[in-house]
């Protein structure tokens, strides 16, 4: 088996672009251009915090925290935390 294949059959048993970015040592965009040469769909991003954590995150930012403390929290990253409170409306 190729390593294109290799890497199609991880995809398409669950692992992500960014865990087979890391495993084969090639860039995202690598990765994606490999299964959509494959015809292989794309999965949705699955999202990394509930609306019960964006909750309580919004509650730690309140008190003063920045969005990467309160990323470092929930153990994403500080962008993370502002696409989840722009979505959820939280002010910033």
């Amino acid at each position: 088996m190729n390593e294109v294949t290799e890497l199609v059959n991880r995809y398409q048993t669950g692992e992500s672009v960014q865990s087979l970015s890391r495993a084969y040592g090639i860039h995202r965009a690598t990765v994606t251009l490999h299964l959509e040469r494959r015809g292989v769909p794309r999965r949705g991003a699955a999202r990394k915090l509930t609306d019960q954590d964006v909750q309580q995150a919004a509650k730690f930012y309140e008190a003063g925290d920045s969005l990467v403390t309160v990323g470092k929290r929930f153990g994403v990253d500080g962008a993370t935390v502002w696409r989840e409170f722009h979505g959820a409306g939280v002010v910033m």
